[in-house]
C-alpha cells in the first residue's frame, strides 16, 4: 500500500513539475540527510527526475528548505534536512525546537547572523566562510532561497571549496508561541501526515522525529473525524 501511495512503486512514479509538486506536498516538512533527497528520496518517486525541477520551485517560493531539528555542528551529507511547502513554512517552524541558543555558536556564525539580521537577506560572497554558514543552517536559523545553496554547502564540506551560485541566505523564522499559531500548526501536520501515509496511528510516529505528541494530534484527529472529514477506529492490524 505504502509503495504506490507514496509513489515508490514503479507503476505509481510521478512525472515533471505537478509531479514533485505532488511529492513535496506529500513530504511536506519531513527530514532526510541532506544528501538523501536527491540521490534517492526524490529520483525513487520522480521519472527522470531533474535538479532544476526542484530549483524551479525553490525560486519561484513554492518550496522552502530548512533544518527543523537544529544542532550545534555544521552541514554534511547526512545532516537531517526538511523541504516544505512555503504555505506551511510558518507551520513547520513553529513547531520545531528553539533549544538552540546563540551563546553556543561560533564568532564568526554570530557575525553572520547580526549581519543578515541588520541588512536582511544576502549572498554567500557578502558573509564569511562556508563552515559558518553551515553552523548556522545546522542550528536552523538561516536558509538560502534555492536549493542549491544546500547542495554547495555539501561539496564545500566534503571538497573544500567556496559556496557559489547559492543565491541569497535569509533568516528563518523563530518558533512562536502564538497558541492559535500553534494549533493552526498542529492541524497542518496533522493533515500532511494523512496525506503523506493515508492511515496514521501512533506507533507510526516512530517514523516522524519532529512530530507533535500524539494526544494533540489525536485531539485534532477526534475534530476532523466529528466533522466527517476522516475515518476513525480500530480498523488496522500487524502494523
Amino acid at each position: 500500500f505504502l509503495f504506490v501511495w507514496q509513489h515508490v512503486a514503479p507503476s505509481a512514479k510521478l512525472r515533471g513539475l505537478e509531479g514533485l509538486q505532488a511529492v513535496l506536498a506529500q513530504l511536506d516538512g519531513f527530514e532526510v540527510a541532506a544528501s538523501g533527497w536527491e540521490r534517492s528520496v526524490l529520483p525513487a518517486r520522480i521519472d527522470a527526475y531533474e535538479p532544476s525541477l526542484l530549483d524551479m520551485l525553490c525560486l519561484a517560493g513554492e518550496v522552502g528548505w530548512a533544518r527543523l531539528s537544529p544542532a550545534t555542528s555544521t552541514v554534511v551529507s547526512a545532516t537531517p534536512i526538511a523541504l516544505f511547502l512555503r504555505a506551511n513554512g510558518d507551520a513547520w517552524q513553529s513547531l520545531r525546537d528553539p533549544a538552540i541558543v546563540e551563546d553556543t555558536l561560533s564568532d564568526d556564525a554570530r557575525a553572520i547572523l547580526e549581519r543578515l539580521r541588520t541588512r536582511g537577506a544576502l549572498f554567500a560572497r557578502e558573509l564569511g566562510s562556508d563552515e559558518a554558514l553551515g553552523e548556522l543552517v545546522s542550528a536552523g536559523l538561516i536558509a538560502s532561497d534555492g536549493f542549491a545553496g544546500l547542495r554547495a554547502l555539501i561539496a564545500a564540506a566534503h571538497e573544500k571549496r567556496r559556496v557559489t551560485f547559492a543565491g541569497r541566505w535569509s533568516l528563518l523564522a523563530s518558533p512562536s508561541s502564538d497558541l492559535q499559531l500553534s494549533d493552526a500548526a498542529l492541524e497542518t501536520q496533522a493533515r500532511t501526515l494523512l496525506r503523506r501515509y493515508g492511515v496514521v496511528f501512533r506507533r507510526m510516529l516512530t517514523r516522524e522525529p519532529n512530530a507533535a505528541p500524539w494526544r494533540e494530534l489525536a485531539r485534532v484527529y477526534r475534530r476532523l473525524e466529528a466533522r466527517g472529514e476522516i475515518r476513525g477506529g480500530r480498523f488496522v492490524s500487524g502494523m
